[in-house]
């Protein structure tokens, strides 16, 4: 039997056309209890692989090339994050593909694709040079005061861009039919279903509180060094699709969810809206710190030095009066050294 229902739905409509007899064999609906080879299961694996491998190489060569012709600014709210939104949009549609079709129609377990999946987890978060490619993540860093509403809002625009980009490249990729796993997804791709498994306040709960975890997580470990910071959050990314993932398939990225999922049949574009949106906006406000939401900050000098994208040096002119106006700030989630090397001590 199938194991996803958009499968199942397919498979009367491929089987009149003669698509599966003639070019899949070990399709296993049409053969029930047919094992596929191992050679296939292999096959379809390193293709994906592969795919993985050429993602990362076009997007650091996309980072490199923009660091070295564009402007700072341009390059961190641009195309920093556009890179960043796309290899994390074509790896998570890849990988989403394998975990769907990959035990019944390629032979390999639920252990498989959480390995890749912490191994992804682990290179996006090396790979990434500082972008978010997480819309959650960037209002984030706007209630945190670390970057104006003008580049907080060319940052979504990039994700967005990116995350598009992203479904359109795997799309096409899926359409070239390189093996035949990706021949089944490129035939039940029309017939996706919903990724919402469950009642719409459960699914809402549940992306809202694995969003929570998430960015609590982060703002824990955001300021330690790599070698630590990229494991925990690769842990805590596939610890949470492990169990999220069946009820609402664990995206805790608006992005993401937006291009991967808005546009499958069983729920209404609402009810879209308020489990992978509203879900991880409600979660930012409330893994702010202390509860608070710094919108109107005590500096706005300093606020806009800390603009990661478009930073204003303060004038020395200024720097007692500044000294004097924050030395009460206690949200900061600046170090010791930079904060006082913004204050000026």
């Amino acid at each position: 039997m199938c194991g996803l229902s958009q499968a199942c739905r397919a498979v009367p409509r491929l089987l009149l056309l003669g698509f599966i007899k003639r070019r899949c064999r070990s399709f296993l609906c049409s053969f029930p209890g047919a094992a596929p080879s191992t050679a296939f299961a292999m096959d379809g694996l390193n293709v994906s692989i592969a795919f993985f491998f050429l993602v990362f190489g076009v997007c650091q060569v996309l980072r490199w090339l923009s660091k070295r012709f564009l402007s700072p600014g341009t390059h961190g709210c641009l195309a920093r994050e556009f890179a960043g939104s796309f290899q994390l949009c074509t790896s998570c549609l890849e990988l989403r593909m394998l975990m769907e079709i990959g035990p019944w129609g390629g032979g390999f377990g639920l252990d498989v694709v959480l390995t890749l999946l912490f191994l992804l987890s682990a290179v996006h978060g090396a790979s990434l040079d500082g972008a978010s490619a997480n819309p959650s993540v960037s209002l984030q860093e706007f209630l945190l005061l670390e970057c104006s509403l003008a580049a907080t809002a060319a940052k979504l625009l990039a994700q967005a861009v990116g995350a598009g980009t992203g479904w359109a490249a795997t799309r096409l990729c899926w359409s070239w039919e390189l093996t035949q796993l990706h021949f089944i997804q490129n035939l039940i791709v029309p017939e996706c279903s919903s990724s919402i498994h469950t009642s719409l306040p459960h699914a809402a709960f549940v992306e809202g509180s694995c969003s929570f975890l998430f960015h609590l997580v982060l703002l824990k470990v955001r300021q330690s060094h790599p070698l630590y910071r990229v494991p925990a959050l690769a842990v805590t990314v596939t610890v949470l699709t492990y169990a999220a993932g069946p009820y609402t398939g664990a995206f805790f990225n608006p992005a993401l969810a937006t291009a991967t999922t808005f546009h499958c049949s069983g729920s209404s574009f609402w009810d879209y809206i308020q489990v992978y949106w509203l879900g991880p906006l409600a979660a930012v406000l409330g893994a702010s710190p202390e509860g608070k939401i710094p919108i109107t900050p005590d500096c706005p000098e300093v606020m806009r030095s800390r603009n990661l994208c478009l930073p204003i040096p303060i004038p020395s002119s200024t720097v007692p009066q500044h000294r004097r106006i924050c030395k009460d700030i206690r949200t900061s989630p600046l170090g010791r050294t930079e904060r006082e090397f913004y204050l000026g001590k």
